[in-house]
């Protein structure tokens, strides 16, 4: 820097009291134009559907079995002789009767544990914002054609 550029530099340095600052900037080149894929309707349909479809297939799963399970025990409830099983000390109904007791709430549990991933999946993962900027798009494609 020779002094003639040294004085300019110090004179817009020390305009405000000894301190300031250099605003720099940087010119950007405009990138070439990107082939960028387009995608359906129909495809779209297709991802918004399979990433959660294993959890709500989990889900239904389990809230199956729960309901199956809930029947049954009342069922069995009903139809058992639990006066006859206490006096005899009959053990296999009360077995029988936990078992089928523990399927339905580990199924429940399960079920609830699913249905937390399925929201989570729909409110607040990667994939929901990125399902709700596509279905923004298209949806305002379909107001573009519809105004036409």
């Amino acid at each position: 820097m020779n002094a003639s550029e040294q004085s300019e530099h110090s004179s817009e340095t020390d305009t405000h009291g000894g301190g300031g600052f250099v605003a720099q900037y940087s010119l950007v080149q405009q990138s070439p134009a990107e082939v960028v894929p387009t995608l359906s309707r129909l495809e779209f349909h297709v991802l918004k559907d399979g990433e959660v479809s294993s959890t709500r297939a989990g889900r239904d799963l389990c809230i199956g079995i729960s309901f199956t399970g809930l029947i049954g025990s009342i069922g069995l409830c009903f139809t058992i002789d639990w006066d006859a099983s206490f006096r005899l000390a009959h053990w296999t109904p009360f077995i029988w009767t936990g078992l089928l007791f523990a399927i339905t709430a580990s199924s429940a549990v399960g079920a609830l544990i699913y249905g937390l991933r399925y929201s989570h999946a729909l409110k607040d993962s990667a994939y929901s914002s990125t399902m709700k900027r596509l279905a923004d798009h298209f949806s305002k494609q379909d107001s573009h054609f519809l105004t036409k």
